[in-house]
């Protein structure tokens, strides 16, 4: 009996694992399928998905870390994509931490292959390494709701509404 009552407390979060999954897939399916409406090039569709699901993937990353709860990946066909999740332990350091977890992979990821195209000077690598600095340093612009917004909101104006008020 005991053991039935377990497994049915701990359903509900496996449902929850595999909606925030197909919820997952789904957006990502229709983020590739308008894209390459878009671009035409199965190639640059790659490249974008690859570049963002990096990114996002850092973020999620950062999430389990802190212990977020019911964490989503989700694409948004002509935007990008965003993760969610619920704070347990939440402090301004690790809102931060969190924050840069999408941005640093990515410019990292873009400075290795910008060396990896001075070696060998294929333009792909070039076009790889492009994508990847610009999506992730342009993030870090400090407007909202981009990483660099969020980053700065949480250090001047999180103890303080009406400075960011007035800043706004």
């Amino acid at each position: 009996m005991e053991n039935e009552l377990t497994a049915v407390l701990q359903k509900p979060e496996a449902i929850s694992i595999k909606s925030s999954l197909m919820r997952t897939v789904i957006s990502l399916a229709l983020y590739i399928a308008l894209d390459y409406w878009i671009f035409k090039s199965w190639v640059l569709v790659f490249l974008l998905v690859t570049v963002i699901f990096i990114h996002e993937a850092g973020h999620f990353i950062a999430m389990k870390i802190f212990g977020y709860k019911s964490i989503n990946m989700t694409f948004v066909p002509f935007v990008g994509a965003y993760v969610s999740g619920e704070a347990i332990n939440f402090c301004r350091r690790n809102k931060i931490i969190f924050l840069f977890g999408g941005p640093i992979p990515g410019i990292i990821i873009g400075i290795v292959l910008f060396y990896v195209y001075q070696g060998n000077h294929d333009p792909l690598y070039l076009r790889a390494a492009i994508t990847f600095l610009f999506l992730n340093v342009f993030n870090l612009l400090p407007l909202s709701p981009l990483d660099g917004g969020q980053i700065f909101e949480t250090l001047f104006f999180s103890d303080n509404k009406i400075i960011q008020l007035i800043f706004l």
